[in-house]
């Protein structure tokens, strides 16, 4: 179903390896993008919030803040010196490497956003209104949380 296959790009979006890190990214949201018209209320509530925001952009944030500015070290692992890739300085931190994830995640929540963001605002609505449940609308709580994301 599609909601495992975004469990599991959100999965490899979190990987050590930028380059799967990147790419499940990328595919994710094109995933989003390209079937976000047959998303259901609940499914889009699911992936915004469980998927995106709290799946992968806190724990890319945190592993940005988390790791320091030295050059990569090269793992112990077995698997760490058998593709070990050679990078430019640009690009030669785990953190430099989180942030480019980061952006490339952010570019892609923006893309799904501007596509979407005035048809979920007038669903969420509409599911508020008619549920008994005086409840903030979903979609309001999601969008402070990546507005507080972006500052941070």
């Amino acid at each position: 179903t599609l909601d495992l296959v975004l469990s599991k790009l959100a999965y490899l979006a979190l990987d050590n390896r930028a380059e799967v890190r990147n790419c499940s990214v990328n595919t994710l949201f094109s995933c989003v993008v390209g079937l976000g018209d047959q998303f259901s209320n609940d499914q889009w509530e699911k992936c915004l919030n469980k998927t995106i925001l709290f799946g992968i952009m806190k724990h890319m944030s945190s592993a940005i803040n988390g790791t320091n500015g030295d050059s990569l070290k090269q793992n112990e692992s077995n698997e760490s010196q058998r593709y070990k890739v050679s990078v430019h300085h640009s690009r030669d931190s785990a953190s430099k490497q989180w942030s480019t994830t980061l952006v490339l995640a952010l570019r892609g929540l923006e893309r799904v956003l501007r596509l979407f963001f005035c048809r979920l605002l007038r669903k969420s609505i509409e599911v508020s209104q008619h549920s008994n449940q005086h409840r903030e609308v979903w979609l309001m709580t999601t969008w402070k949380e990546i507005l507080r994301m972006s500052f941070d």
